[in-house]
């Protein structure tokens, strides 16, 4: 931030301090209430959330336990053709061409949906998301994941939780949630999403709190999501079953050996998520320049999926490509797999989840980013001198989804949990780490930011029109320098006041001003005389931003502007002062500003 608005802050900040201790402070849009003490909101935070995070995880484990239990029974009904060349290769088209009819159906936008719209809600759009296009998008990601699109039920499991969340919301109006309390429940709904499709708690809180940011943690949707993520476990295995996803040999005596490869293994992985997520990229900007509808990109990006279909089964004798791979999965933690068959996982199911995300694909790219790594993982322990089971495969699952996805923890936790392999946990961090390091900043989610904006820089960021005071105290033009001095200065205190006539503003009366009228004069000059002698008016707009506003006041050395806006300049619509901006800095302690 610019060094001289930091100037500006601490002095307007000395200056207001002694008024804050007699004036508590108040809410920025009235001014009226006393902000409560810190005990009292937390002990309504616990009651509120509770009883919200608890309706969230109840609806979206049982919803997603419906939408998991109808893929499956689908993906199992289909099966024999896709053990089948000409099946291989015709379902995925079929089953994206669907899904592109779906979502062109209910919504005119189809691009963005699963985790990267919850993203851009939370980022953008206060955490809101509309209900009619969730209907679409959950219907396209059964067609595109049932019929043998590479993708993972975690995106549109991710996507209910932040549409019950909205749902919820929209219910409990009479609550009266701030922003802030709106895109926390859009968090936990995603927390609880993780935490049903993947019967992982642990992994849903800490996936809520990481995936917004690629360094940073969303701390205050911590209580909300560890509320969520248990309601909506608890659901979900009561319907589903507790049984992990995967199991494999748990080995706890963990040696020197094996840190020093996890951290070589960390370094490849690292670079193989890299070039994964450069070809993602290129591949979805390549979709994005073709002149075609979202129908016929589908139906291309199916073609090629299932191209990579047709290979493997040729290759192979089954679709490893294809479809979530919980057991593709299972096999290379437990099995021990070719090289062969290692590097067609890699290339076919890297192949086949490009093409069927990229064009616009319903689904999640966690899993496949899981068994991409966990087969890479298997790859690099063949090199390896001394054997030590299934944990290379493991640890390769956690540091590829560390580096793609830039949530190391949440990777480490979720690679744990689903295999019932804590003593992999280590070595998991060690590579986590590296490679999450060695990949940079770039990731799979184009709506991730780097980290979150300090409370001054994104107070700054903040429109002119959120905290100026709308009710303003203005002098009429036609007025003398001494009525002036006797009704307004005197009475309110102001270092200066705008000047309106015929209610429209001509121009802003300043201490200074008066100082050089001599007092002899002060009973015949009005202040009309005084506005119109001096040079245009300096003027804050509605839609400017408050490092903008900022900046003018420093350079003018001046605290207080007159608000209009851009249509109509003339019309007084509020005022702002250095000391309403520093106020609101002391409110951000209490209230979130929003980051749009």
């Amino acid at each position: 931030m610019d060094l001289k608005i930091r100037k500006l802050l601490r002095a307007t900040s000395k200056k207001t301090k002694k008024a804050r201790e007699l004036h508590p402070l108040k809410n920025i849009d009235d001014l009226k209430e006393v902000i409560p003490d810190r005990v009292k909101i937390l002990a309504m935070r616990l009651r509120k959330w509770f009883l919200f995070s608890v309706v969230i995880g109840l609806f979206t484990g049982s919803i997603v336990a419906l939408l998991d239990s109808s893929i499956h029974s689908a993906s199992g009904l289909l099966a024999p053709i896709l053990n089948m060349p000409i099946g291989a290769f015709l379902l995925p088209v079929v089953g994206l061409t669907l899904a592109g009819i779906s979502i062109s159906f209910f919504t005119k936008k189809g691009d963005l949906h699963g985790t990267e719209e919850v993203l851009q809600a939370y980022h953008k759009k206060g955490g809101v998301l509309k209900l009619v296009p969730a209907i679409g998008k959950i219907v396209g990601s059964f067609f595109t994941i049932a019929l043998g699109g590479s993708a993972g039920l975690e995106g549109p499991s991710i996507y209910i939780g932040g549409v019950v969340s909205n749902v919820v919301h929209k219910v409990a109006k009479f609550f009266k949630l701030k922003p802030s309390d709106i895109k926390a429940m859009l968090l936990a709904g995603a927390a609880a999403g993780i935490a049903a499709i993947f019967k992982a708690p642990l992994t849903g809180i800490v996936f809520g709190l990481e995936f917004l940011y690629k360094d940073d943690l969303a701390k205050e949707a911590f209580i909300p999501s560890l509320v969520a993520s248990t309601t909506s476990y608890i659901t979900f295995v009561s319907i589903m079953g507790v049984k992990p996803l995967f199991y494999t040999q748990r080995i706890y005596n963990i040696s020197y050996p094996d840190l020093i490869v996890a951290g070589l293994l960390g370094i490849i992985i690292g670079l193989a998520a890299r070039t994964f997520i450069v070809a993602l990229r290129r591949t979805e900007d390549l979709f994005e320049k073709l002149p075609l509808n979202m129908i016929a990109k589908m139906a291309i990006g199916g073609a090629f999926c299932g191209l990579a279909g047709l290979i493997s089964v040729l290759w192979f004798g089954e679709p490893l490509a294809l479809g979530i791979g919980y057991e593709h999965i299972s096999r290379v933690i437990s099995e021990v797999l070719s090289i062969e068959v290692l590097v067609g996982l890699v290339l076919l199911k890297s192949f086949a989840t490009i093409a069927t995300l990229a064009p616009g694909g319903l689904g999640g790219i966690f899993i496949p980013m899981i068994l991409i790594g966990g087969s890479l993982g298997a790859i690099i322990g063949k090199f390896v001198p001394f054997d030590r089971g299934h944990m290379y495969p493991v640890i390769g699952m956690a540091s590829f989804l560390a580096a793609g996805y830039k949530t190391p923890l949440a990777a480490v936790i979720f690679v744990a949990e689903t295999t019932g392999s804590p003593g992999f946990i280590i070595p998991g961090l060690i590579a986590a780490g590296i490679s999450f390091t060695v990949s940079g900043r770039l990731s799979v989610s184009r709506n991730q930011r780097w980290s979150r904006m300090t409370k001054i820089e994104t107070l700054l960021k903040t429109n002119v029109e959120d905290i100026m005071i709308k009710k303003v105290i203005a002098a009429p033009a036609n007025i003398t320098i001494s009525a002036f001095v006797n009704k307004y200065l005197m009475k309110y205190r102001h270092k200066s006041l705008p000047v309106i006539e015929d209610k429209k503003l001509i121009g802003m009366i300043t201490l200074n001003d008066i100082n050089d009228v001599p007092m002899s004069q002060w009973a015949n000059i009005r202040l009309r005389e005084i506005v119109v002698a001096k040079e245009d008016v300096r003027v804050a707009y509605t839609n400017q931003s408050l490092s903008d506003v900022l900046n003018v006041m420093n350079a003018d050395d001046v605290d207080r502007l007159p608000v209009v806006s851009r249509k109509e300049k003339s019309k007084l619509v509020g005022i702002i002062s250095s000391q309403d901006i520093v106020r609101s800095e002391e409110l951000s302690k209490y209230w979130t500003v929003s980051e749009n």
